[in-house]
């Protein structure tokens, strides 16, 4: 029998769409498992099938169900086991774990998605003290540097480097106050944060949006950023990207690689190609898309087709106006958070700032009986880097990302914007441009964990 075109239509969806009482996950549904893992097993595993089951209390009503339960949902997901032999060894001891007593396949499938066990939690606790030390001697090394460095571009006469040399100092302090606020906890808590860090970077490598907000491990990779040896380092608005890649970056950058060097190079490292980026793109845009209320996945997954095709500039070109629109996404959701970046004018592209001084925090050029902006053609803004640079976006925004966005982004988009095209090789600005729009979306996801309950 022929099938109609929409009868063709209602089959692909039926294959693509996972249906309610169905054991498929999306990747909200996996980013919940994470934020799961302390509860009860019982509790776990039904917080797991409520999103995809009706009545699951009802449904499951019995220990023996929800075991059968744990074993569907982990065979449905070997891929998410099946990149690193330590969990694809839980996988597999899982998996063969069926005659064992449904108590302890509920504890046992709890386990796995945690990827570790209580006994290494007590193993953990027993070095934290050593992980204090660590952290605060890399702290006085990158204070000693930065001071040195200081006073350097200080005789030669660099006002500029001496700023930049001041506001980075300014920065480790921050983070020293940050690790010694971080070992006030209990070691057990620190241990379960070092251990949730490991799963998390084994299985989601670079994703923010499954960071622990609580991961004080992260706190070597805040440090690495802040090192005064790369204040000029290219890549410092890669602040997505796994600590291991970003130190190997900033290595060959200190050995004299160049900024092109160093992006073809990012794509050869496990986990960091552009396909993998993409793939963190589109989970970071299901994932904000009811905050910043644009879906942009079709844009992404032509940025990729473009990508693999060689069409370097179409991928450049594509990118950097996705970086634009995701800036302006954010922007629009602070104003409806009543943090307030601009107002529209008419028509809507016309823009009026509610300028912002960085330095006292305040508003400014603000009409006091109307607490408006006040509006004058000189104070337009036009695009992504009027709201940085004099909005309070800025101050939601790492400056390593303001810095390139400013500076080097600029530098890319313009001359193709306005159709220069030079004879070189525009695989390193693809690949950049593609970065860029990832550590917004990281800055954005940030921020929405800390301030939304």
């Amino acid at each position: 029998m022929t099938l109609t075109a929409q009868q063709i239509r209602e089959k692909i969806l039926e294959l693509v769409i996972p249906q309610k009482n169905s054991y498929e996950l999306s990747s909200r549904s996996m980013e919940g498992i994470y934020h799961n893992l302390d509860l009860p097993p019982r509790d776990f595993i039904f917080e797991i099938l409520k999103d995809k089951f009706d009545s699951p209390r009802r449904r499951f009503n019995s220990d023996e169900k929800l075991a059968l339960a744990c074993h569907e949902i982990v065979k449905l997901h070997k891929f998410a086991f099946d990149q690193n032999p330590i969990d694809k060894n839980l996988w597999i001891k899982f998996r063969q774990s069926r005659r064992a007593h449904p108590e302890k396949v509920l504890l046992a499938h709890r386990q796995i998605w945690r990827g570790y066990s209580e006994d290494e939690v007590k193993n953990i606790e027993l070095h934290i003290l050593k992980d204090k030390k660590i952290f605060q001697n890399a702290m006085a090394k990158a204070l000693r540097r930065n001071s040195i460095l200081r006073k350097r571009a200080f005789k030669v006469g660099n006002h500029k480097r001496v700023k930049a040399y001041k506001e980075n100092e300014a920065k480790l302090n921050e983070i020293k106050k940050k690790i010694e606020g971080a070992f006030t906890q209990s070691p057990e808590v620190l241990a379960r944060c070092k251990l949730v860090h490991r799963t998390l970077h084994r299985r989601r490598r670079g994703l923010g949006v499954l960071t622990a907000p609580d991961d004080y491990i992260h706190v070597l990779f805040n440090i690495q950023t802040n090192n005064p040896d790369l204040i000029e380092f290219p890549l410092r608005f890669m602040g997505h990207l796994p600590c291991t890649t970003y130190n190997a970056l900033s290595l060959k950058w200190l050995k004299g690689y160049s900024r092109d060097e160093m992006m073809l190079t990012l794509i050869d490292i496990d986990g960091n190609s552009i396909p993998d980026i993409c793939k963190r793109l589109l989970a970071a845009d299901e994932r904000l898309a009811g905050q910043l209320g644009c879906r942009r996945s079709i844009a992404f997954k032509e940025i990729e087709a473009s990508y693999e095709s060689g069409h370097y500039i179409a991928a450049t070109l594509l990118s950097t106006t996705q970086t634009e629109g995701v800036l302006w996404d954010f922007a629009r959701y602070l104003n409806r958070r009543n943090i307030r970046i601009f107002k529209e004018g008419r028509p809507s592209w016309i823009c009026w700032p509610y300028l912002w001084n960085r330095d006292k925090n305040v508003y400014i050029d603000i009409n006091h009986k109307t607490r408006r902006p006040i509006c004058n053609k000189k104070k337009r803004i036009y695009g992504a880097g009027g709201l940085l640079d004099k909005t309070r976006l800025g101050s939601f925004i790492h400056p390593s990302i303001i810095s390139y966005l400013v500076d080097d982004f600029i530098q890319d988009r313009n001359p193709l914007m306005h159709g220069v095209i030079k004879d070189r090789d525009y695989k390193p600005d693809a690949i950049a441009a593609i970065n860029c729009i990832m550590a917004c979306y990281y800055e954005i996801l940030e921020y929405v964990k800390k301030n939304e309950v």
